[in-house]
Formats: structure tokens, C-alpha cells, sequence
């Protein structure tokens, strides 16, 4: 392990972009170890608990307040818990205690109305930065909101529920890595 690499994505707040870099695998390690890892294909028979597994891991935010939301291209990303401080080669980041990351079908809804689609980060940068800033002001400038609840599906899919009458649902549209939690 010693010489193998990490894919490490964050928000740099102060340029206010998702930034991805490689970093030596050893020194993120403790992060990888508390990553959700779901195996693939979830629908062959040595994964028939597929659904349990991820109802079990997905307890991890529940109680948890919404910490920040922003994107990576059409990919959502939701931290959970209190921002931290910590420092990678040689510079200071803040993330929450853990990341969601939806790289599927996903829909944010409150009171049955539709607030945001996967789609509303799809098309000019403008446009997905516009949705990711309207999402962060309403679950996490307005008024603090908590993952209430979660459960899974047996096709890899989950829901959210959050205090105030949010709800995410996530829709895996392929096998790989639709989502992860971390």
C-alpha cells in the first residue's frame, strides 16, 4: 500500500470550486476506511442483502444537520455533520464529518413539490452553480436541517428524509458507483 494513490475530490472555499487531485494513499487512509462500499453488481445472489447493508450504513447521517451542498459537474455532493478543518500537501480544507457524492438520478422534493433534479446541474456552469447555491441556502444557510431517516432499495437506491419536509431520493440509472458515502 505504500505506494499506491488516492483520487481525493473537495470545495475550495475560497475559489469556491470543486478541485480533484491524487495524493499518496497512506495519508487519507482513515477516510477510505470509513467509505461506504457497496458491491457490484447488487443484484446477484451473493448480494441479496444489498438493501440491509446499505439501510445499515445510510444510519451513519441520520440525526446528522446538513452541513454543505455543491456539485462536480452534474454530480451532487452533500456533507453531513460539523465542518472540519484539516490540512492536505501543505493546505488548509473544511469539509463536514461525512460526504455524500450522487453521480445517478436524484430529485429533492419538499411538501410533494420538486426543488431540484440531477438535471438542474446538467448544461452551463451558471446553471449548475446556480442550482447547487439555491440548494445550500435552503438546507443549510435558512434554517439548519437533519437527516431524519433513511432507507434503501434492493436496486442500490435510497431515500433520505430531512427535517422540514425534505426528501432526497436517489435513483441508480447504471451499476457503477451511482453513489457513495464517505
Amino acid at each position: 500500500m505504500s505506494n499506491e494513490s488516492a483520487f481525493i475530490s473537495y470545495y475550495d472555499e475560497q475559489t469556491q470550486q470543486i478541485k480533484f487531485c491524487v495524493v499518496q494513499r497512506a495519508s487519507v487512509q482513515t477516510a477510505i476506511d470509513r467509505a461506504l462500499t457497496i458491491p457490484v453488481p447488487p443484484d446477484t445472489p451473493e448480494n441479496s442483502d444489498i438493501k440491509e447493508e446499505i439501510t445499515k450504513r445510510l444510519a451513519v447521517p441520520v440525526g446528522l444537520e446538513v452541513s454543505w451542498v455543491s456539485h462536480a459537474g452534474d454530480m451532487l455532493t452533500m456533507q453531513f455533520g460539523p465542518q472540519r478543518r484539516h490540512t492536505l500537501g501543505g493546505k488548509e480544507y473544511e469539509d463536514g464529518a461525512w460526504a455524500l457524492h450522487v453521480q445517478c438520478a436524484w430529485q429533492i422534493g419538499r411538501d410533494g413539490l420538486t426543488v431540484a433534479t440531477r438535471e438542474d446541474l446538467r448544461g452551463s456552469a451558471e446553471k449548475a452553480h446556480d442550482t447547487a447555491r439555491r440548494l445550500h441556502d435552503m438546507l443549510v444557510r435558512q434554517e439548519p436541517v437533519r437527516c431524519a431517516d433513511a432507507s434503501a432499495d434492493d436496486a442500490g437506491g435510497m431515500v433520505l428524509l430531512f427535517s422540514q419536509d425534505y426528501r432526497l431520493a436517489v435513483i441508480p440509472d447504471s451499476k457503477v458507483d451511482p453513489w457513495s458515502l464517505s
